[in-house]
Protein backbone atom coordinates (compact mmCIF):
# COMPACT_ATOMS: atom_id res chain seq x y z
CA UNK A 1 0.00 0.00 0.00
CA UNK A 2 1.32 3.88 -0.91
CA UNK A 3 2.07 6.30 1.51
CA UNK A 4 -0.60 9.24 0.69
CA UNK A 5 0.56 12.93 1.80
CA UNK A 6 -2.01 14.16 4.52
CA UNK A 7 -4.63 16.39 3.07
CA UNK A 8 -4.09 20.00 3.85
CA UNK A 9 -7.62 20.57 5.71
CA UNK A 10 -7.06 24.46 5.99
CA UNK A 11 -9.74 26.79 4.93
CA UNK A 12 -12.23 23.64 4.36
CA UNK A 13 -15.58 23.74 5.17
CA UNK A 14 -15.91 22.65 9.38
CA UNK A 15 -12.30 22.58 9.74
CA UNK A 16 -12.53 25.49 12.30
CA UNK A 17 -14.66 23.00 14.29
CA UNK A 18 -12.05 20.77 14.72
CA UNK A 19 -9.65 20.29 17.58
CA UNK A 20 -5.98 19.92 17.05
CA UNK A 21 -6.24 15.67 16.93
CA UNK A 22 -9.62 15.93 15.30
CA UNK A 23 -7.69 18.14 12.32
CA UNK A 24 -4.81 15.60 12.61
CA UNK A 25 -7.00 12.82 12.03
CA UNK A 26 -8.69 14.10 9.57
CA UNK A 27 -5.23 15.27 7.66
CA UNK A 28 -4.40 11.78 8.13
CA UNK A 29 -7.02 9.94 6.83
CA UNK A 30 -7.72 12.42 4.19
CA UNK A 31 -11.30 12.41 5.16
CA UNK A 32 -12.94 15.97 4.48
CA UNK A 33 -13.51 17.72 8.05
CA UNK A 34 -17.51 18.33 6.82
CA UNK A 35 -17.32 14.34 6.64
CA UNK A 36 -15.88 13.48 9.71
CA UNK A 37 -18.39 15.65 11.71
CA UNK A 38 -21.06 13.96 10.04
CA UNK A 39 -19.73 10.30 11.53
CA UNK A 40 -19.02 11.99 14.67
CA UNK A 41 -22.48 13.54 15.05
CA UNK A 42 -24.01 10.45 13.81
CA UNK A 43 -22.10 7.85 16.24
CA UNK A 44 -22.30 10.33 19.39
CA UNK A 45 -26.34 10.46 18.76
CA UNK A 46 -26.27 6.74 18.47
CA UNK A 47 -24.67 6.32 21.31
CA UNK A 48 -26.64 8.43 23.50
CA UNK A 49 -30.17 6.87 22.22
CA UNK A 50 -28.50 2.96 22.70
CA UNK A 51 -26.11 3.59 25.44
CA UNK A 52 -23.07 2.40 23.27
CA UNK A 53 -21.97 2.08 19.91
CA UNK A 54 -20.52 -1.16 18.82
CA UNK A 55 -17.75 -1.73 16.25
CA UNK A 56 -20.20 -3.80 14.60
CA UNK A 57 -23.15 -0.94 14.79
CA UNK A 58 -20.53 1.62 13.45
CA UNK A 59 -19.85 -0.77 10.53
CA UNK A 60 -23.39 -1.17 9.46
CA UNK A 61 -24.39 2.39 10.26
CA UNK A 62 -22.44 3.62 7.26
CA UNK A 63 -20.81 2.61 3.72
CA UNK A 64 -17.47 4.39 4.30
CA UNK A 65 -14.00 3.18 4.03
CA UNK A 66 -13.85 0.61 7.41
CA UNK A 67 -10.41 1.77 8.08
CA UNK A 68 -11.11 5.71 8.02
CA UNK A 69 -14.41 4.40 10.22
CA UNK A 70 -12.53 2.65 12.92
CA UNK A 71 -9.83 5.33 13.19
CA UNK A 72 -12.75 7.89 13.74
CA UNK A 73 -14.33 5.24 16.38
CA UNK A 74 -11.36 4.70 17.69
CA UNK A 75 -10.83 8.39 18.53
CA UNK A 76 -14.20 9.20 20.28
CA UNK A 77 -13.44 6.26 21.87
CA UNK A 78 -10.39 7.59 23.69
CA UNK A 79 -11.68 10.91 24.34
CA UNK A 80 -14.93 9.21 26.05
CA UNK A 81 -17.45 10.76 23.78
CA UNK A 82 -18.56 7.16 22.64
CA UNK A 83 -18.78 3.63 24.58
CA UNK A 84 -18.08 0.55 23.13
CA UNK A 85 -20.76 -1.08 26.28
CA UNK A 86 -23.46 -1.26 27.77
CA UNK A 87 -23.27 0.39 30.85
CA UNK A 88 -23.15 -1.33 34.08
CA UNK A 89 -25.80 -1.19 35.87
CA UNK A 90 -24.83 -0.57 39.98
CA UNK A 91 -27.30 -1.03 42.53
CA UNK A 92 -27.33 1.26 45.38
CA UNK A 93 -25.56 -0.55 48.29
CA UNK A 94 -27.96 -1.70 50.88
CA UNK A 95 -29.32 0.70 53.15
CA UNK A 96 -27.81 3.75 51.05
CA UNK A 97 -31.13 4.86 50.80
CA UNK A 98 -32.58 4.37 54.50
CA UNK A 99 -29.79 7.00 55.36
CA UNK A 100 -30.99 9.38 52.73
CA UNK A 101 -34.39 8.57 54.13
CA UNK A 102 -33.15 8.95 57.78
CA UNK A 103 -31.30 12.74 57.35
CA UNK A 104 -34.57 13.83 55.09
CA UNK A 105 -36.64 12.65 58.04
CA UNK A 106 -34.56 14.34 60.47
CA UNK A 107 -33.89 17.72 58.77
CA UNK A 108 -37.78 18.00 58.29
CA UNK A 109 -38.30 17.14 62.59
CA UNK A 110 -35.46 20.44 63.17
CA UNK A 111 -37.34 22.59 61.14
CA UNK A 112 -40.49 21.66 62.69
CA UNK A 113 -39.17 21.96 66.39
CA UNK A 114 -37.32 25.22 64.59
CA UNK A 115 -40.77 26.18 63.56
CA UNK A 116 -42.78 25.70 67.12
CA UNK A 117 -40.36 27.41 68.84
CA UNK A 118 -40.43 30.30 66.95
CA UNK A 119 -44.47 30.10 67.38
CA UNK A 120 -43.78 30.32 71.53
Amino acid sequence: QRHQRPLDIRGLPGAELLTAWEGELCAGCRLLPVHYLALKEALMRRCLKEGHVSRTDARAMFKVDGHKLMRVYDLLLSVGWLRDEPAAQEEPPAGAGDDAQKSDAAEAAGEAEGAAGANK
